[in-house]
């Protein structure tokens, strides 16, 4: 293990988590939502569901979870090989042809997502959770977006 990649990788995060945290607990407490799609206009973002899919995780609400959106597996799979590349791998040949196949990997992923969001769009919305729409969005509440 690594110890001070993951130190100075902590120390570079760090204000960039804040902020984060600020954002989501400040969209939840303001919007009900972290989601900034959503709280625009109203409709699901490509990646919609995800973190709910990944609290179900953490609850052992497997079925559940790939329900809400299936590529949670995928950014799991995806989380492990770039910490065990970035902290654990030694060699710099080795750990070149990991950060490569890893770049595929993303690309795959990116291309997933976007197939499986026009897919839950064209047959999901706007009544199947969690791709519904929000009425309660930032510009139908300006009156931006027609009531």
């Amino acid at each position: 293990m690594n110890w001070s990649k993951l130190k100075s990788d902590i120390k570079q995060i760090a204000i960039p988590i804040i902020a984060i945290s600020l954002y989501i607990l400040l969209g939840n407490l303001i919007m009900g939502k972290i989601c900034p799609m959503r709280m625009l206009f109203g409709i699901p973002c490509p990646g919609c569901g995800t973190t709910r899919a990944l609290l179900l995780l953490i609850q052992g609400k497997f079925a559940e979870a790939a329900i809400s959106n299936p590529l949670w597996i995928y950014i799991i799979v995806l989380g492990t090989i770039f910490l065990f590349n970035r902290y654990f791998v030694i060699s710099r040949s080795v750990s070149e042809s990991i950060t490569k196949i890893l770049k595929v990997l993303i690309a795959v992923a990116v291309t997933l997502c976007i197939v499986y969001y026009i897919y839950r769009m064209i047959y999901w919305f706007p009544d199947k959770a969690p791709i519904v729409y929000d009425s309660e969005n930032l510009l139908e509440r300006l009156g931006i977006l027609g009531k």
